[in-house]
């Protein structure tokens, strides 16, 4: 089966799960909120500690990804409730997977 094949067969999946549209609302919400995570971590690495001097490196480093995080949020809160809902619930999930692994990681090592 070539690429274009699977292509079909996941997308009709999708639209056996969900109509096209929710899930077109889905994707752009998670799509949204990973570029806001991009832009943040750009603040957290590049602008912060001593390295910050100047107005083009407070423009690149922390004006411009504010402002991309601002635009990203603001974006994802206008695809929709159920969007925003699935999407939150699936956020909420992956940070409480990623603490437990965190912790066993943190208890394991211990021993």
């Amino acid at each position: 089966m070539d690429d274009d094949n699977h292509s079909r067969v996941i997308a009709s999946l999708f639209a056996v799960v969900r109509n096209i549209q929710e899930v077109a609302e889905f994707t752009n919400f998670a799509t949204l909120l990973a570029f806001a995570g991009v832009n943040a971590s750009v603040i957290k690495l590049f602008g912060t500690g001593d390295n910050i001097r100047g107005f083009k490196k407070v423009l690149m480093n922390i004006i411009l990804p504010g402002a991309g995080v601002l635009a990203s949020l603001w974006l994802a809160s206008q695809t929709g409730w159920v969007a925003i809902t699935f999407g939150l619930i699936l956020l909420g999930a992956g940070i409480a997977a990623y603490l437990l692994i965190k912790a066993f990681r943190r208890k394991k090592s211990k021993e």
